[in-house]
């Protein structure tokens, strides 16, 4: 097909025409993206010059919709919580929130609640967009303000999208709401691999808020939520009671035993050490070994606060586990007596006489070894530059 010159001229002129309106857009484009971009830094200045006073916190603060009064002086009226203006406002104190606890994270947040900007974000958590949706959640968690956490909890239980869920469930994480722990819990009942992870790891920020309602959850009866939340304890490293957990040391789920064992040591539980020492003989090893890093992470029982009988305790139920059938068994009972003193070195010193090839021997060897090293590290790293 041969095309005639005039056609050619036409196709010329129409593609010079829409080459013509790419430009126009461009330039349209980046006018207003500077132009808003001059708004935002005027907006930004304005705010910045204004905020000084909220930090003040020996002055009564009060709000009578967007006109924020301190001291009985009107320090600032706020734009409408929308648009390019209203956008920078938002965005300056969500960036001040970050750096401020207390008090003043309570003044801001009472700022942001009562001028309607939570409440205009909130109205996107129902928006048609996924990406949407998403975003509003991170900005309500960032917000810190508890009026958004009934939305919140309904998002994370009904909406439609995992990736919203989520970050309905980071959300009220970062408000640190105790009222979310009781549905993030109940969501783990049947969830997938990665909710289940994702949601662990909310609870386990959430840090102490969340220690009273996973240490009850300890009992629950489904097996997945009682272990989940001794992981998620152990994680925290910290229980508002060690009674449940010393409980669970005798569950019929070899997991939970584990787990038990390993939030006991991680929290500290000295004074749950005897429920530690029956469970060294569980018949499953994944549970020993558990239990071996748990009385490795406790440490020797302190003169002051165990009797002679328990101290010597340790170490023989230590010394057992260094000939348990288990290499992994052998081998953290073996560190734990490494790094238990004097008296723990010589049980692994009895050990050194046994056969050449006996397990026990080779795991006590293996965790000199590793002592030795990291004394000559430690040495190493306190010598001068100018003396290595």
């Amino acid at each position: 097909m041969v095309l005639s010159l005039p056609y050619l001229l036409r196709i010329l002129e129409g593609l010079e025409a829409a080459l013509v309106l790419l430009l126009i857009g461009m330039f349209a484009m980046r006018t207003w993206r500077e132009n808003r971009a001059r708004v935002v830094l005027r907006t930004r200045a304005w705010l910045l010059e204004r905020l000084p006073p909220l930090f003040d916190g020996e002055s009564e603060l009060r709000c009578e919709g967007r006109q924020v009064f301190v001291g009985g002086a009107l320090v600032m009226e706020l734009p409408p919580p929308r648009g390019t203006v209203g956008d920078a406002v938002q965005e300056t104190i969500v960036d001040h929130l970050v750096f401020v606890t207390g008090e003043l994270r309570d003044r801001l947040v009472r700022v942001l609640e009562e001028s309607d900007y939570v409440s205009t974000a909130m109205l996107r958590l129902k928006s048609r967009s996924v990406e949407s949706r998403v975003k509003t959640c991170m900005l309500l968690g960032a917000m810190h303000s508890a009026i958004a956490v009934p939305a919140l909890i309904e998002v994370f239980r009904d909406d439609p999208d995992p990736f919203v869920r989520i970050g309905a469930a980071e959300a009220l994480g970062a408000i640190g709401s105790e009222v979310a722990i009781a549905p993030m819990l109940a969501a783990l009942r049947n969830p997938t691999r990665w909710q289940q992870v994702r949601v662990a790891e909310v609870l386990s920020r959430m840090g102490m808020t969340a220690v009273p309602a996973l240490t009850a959850a300890v009992e629950d009866p489904d097996i997945r939520i009682a272990a989940l939340a001794l992981e998620i304890l152990a994680d925290i490293g910290w229980m508002s009671d060690f009674a449940p957990a010393e409980r669970a040391l005798r569950h019929e789920s070899p997991e939970v035993r584990a787990r038990a064992a390993e939030a006991l040591g991680r929290g500290g539980a000295m004074d749950r050490v005897a429920a530690l020492f029956a469970a060294a003989g569980d018949a499953a090893w994944f549970v020993r070994v558990r239990v071996m890093k748990a009385l490795h992470s406790l440490g020797p029982p302190p003169a002051d606060f165990a009797t002679p009988a328990q101290s010597q305790r340790y170490f023989e139920v230590l010394e057992a586990g260094l000939h348990d059938d288990v290499w992994w068994v052998r081998s953290h009972a073996a560190e734990a007596l490494a790094d238990a003193g004097e008296e723990g070195r010589a049980v692994l010193s009895r050990a050194l006489v046994e056969e050449p090839g006996a397990p026990a021997r080779k795991a006590a060897v293996a965790a000199l070894q590793r002592l030795v090293l990291l004394s000559a590290s430690r040495t190493a790293a306190r010598v001068p530059a100018g003396r290595a």
